[in-house]
Order: structure tokens, then sequence, then C-alpha cells
């Protein structure tokens, strides 16, 4: 499931998401929303027809909706449907492209991108590391530092 949340949170071509999902204990349903700019709790769950929203991380999502007794099956097959309904959207996408652009030509672009993200992927992955090497060095030179004082 966090697979499926995951995905819908770097890929999704939606701007939004909707599904509703029943509860195991009674004929209540629950509703299911994900926003994508919604960058800090892209996710909101209430029982349909009430008027707030619970808004949640995707770590959030499955325990919380555990505690609300939802079926949590129904729920990742509703997104796997989503995630499949895009996937053949992109593929005319590619389809589409191929036609005006020929084959060669798209394919060629899609590896272009793929090695930019990649680069990107380990600029991000580099720096990082250089963050958290300076920070162990900053907190070193602090507890040294306190040494002296004292």
């Amino acid at each position: 499931m966090y697979e499926l949340l995951e995905f819908i949170e770097t890929l999704s071509i939606d701007e939004q998401l909707y599904w509703q999902i029943a509860t195991n204990s009674d004929e209540n349903q629950i509703e299911v929303m994900w926003k994508k700019n919604n960058l800090k709790c892209p996710w909101r769950i209430r029982c349909k027809g009430s008027k707030n929203w619970t808004e949640l991380h995707k770590d959030q999502l499955v325990g919380e909706l555990d505690n609300w007794d939802a079926d949590i099956g129904q729920l990742e097959k509703s997104i796997g449907v989503s995630v499949m309904t895009q996937a053949v959207f992109a593929d005319q996408i590619v389809q589409g492209a191929c036609q005006l652009f020929g084959s060669e030509a798209v394919q060629a672009g899609i590896q272009d991108a793929r090695l930019f993200l990649d680069s990107i992927a380990e600029t991000i992955k580099e720096q990082t590391k250089q963050i958290e090497k300076h920070k162990r060095l900053a907190k070193l030179e602090l507890v040294s530092n306190s040494d002296i004082i004292e």
C-alpha cells in the first residue's frame, strides 16, 4: 500500500484524486482525497458527508483509516485502478508523440530526461551527504569547545 501512496505523491499526473471506501463494521462510507499541491499533508479523510476533513501525511493514512475501521483493501484496489488509468493515459501520450515526432526521437527524449533526472538525484544525494558531514563536524566542534570552556 505504501508503494501506491508513494507513486501517487511522486508520479500522479492528476492534481487531485478522490475515492470512497466502506468501513468494515457498518454501512458508513469514508471519503479519501489526495491533493498534489498540499505538500505537508496531501491526504484527507472524513466520514461521507461530514464538513471537516482530517489532513494526513502518507505515513499516517493507513493507521488512521485502521482507527476508523476502513476497508483498506478496497482503498488499495481503488488507488491501483487510478494508477493503472494514469498509465493508460501516459501510454496514449507516448504513442501520440511517436506519431508526431517518430519513435526514435521520443525514445531519445525519454532517455535524455531519465539521465537528467538521475543526475539531479545523484547531486541531491551527494549534497545531503555533505550537509550531514558538516553537521557532524559542527557537533564535534561544539563538544570540543565546551570542554575548553569548563
